[in-house]
C-alpha cells in the first residue's frame, strides 16, 4: 500500500509546529501556498485495513478523521441566502 503513513518521521497529513498565524502578512502567505497541498486518506477495502498494524490502523484513522475535517464546504440555495442576509445586515433587530 504505496500511500500508507510512513513509520519513521512525521506522519505526512500532519503539520509540523503550530498553525500559521493569518493575522500577520508572512503568516497568511504560508497558510495561503500550504493550503492545498493536504492529501485525503486512501480509501482501504476492509481486509486491507485489518491487514494494517493498531499504530497503522490508528494513523490511518486519524488520515480520514483529518480528511473528513478538510472537505469544502458546499454552498447550497439557503446557504447563499443566509450569507447574503449576513453581509448586508438585512433581516437584524436593533
Amino acid at each position: 500500500m504505496a500511500d500508507a503513513p510512513d513509520e519513521s518521521g512525521i506522519v505526512p497529513f500532519l503539520r509540523a509546529g503550530p498553525p500559521p498565524d493569518r493575522t500577520h502578512y508572512e503568516g497568511w502567505r504560508q497558510w495561503r501556498d500550504q493550503r492545498d497541498q493536504f492529501i485525503p486518506a486512501p480509501r482501504l477495502s476492509v481486509e486491507e485495513y485489518t491487514a494494517l498494524s493498531p499504530r497503522r490502523q490508528a494513523l490511518h484513522d486519524l488520515h480520514r478523521t483529518a480528511t473528513h475535517m478538510n472537505i469544502g464546504l458546499l454552498e447550497t440555495p439557503m446557504s447563499a441566502k443566509v450569507t447574503r442576509l449576513m453581509r448586508t445586515g438585512c433581516g437584524t433587530t436593533r
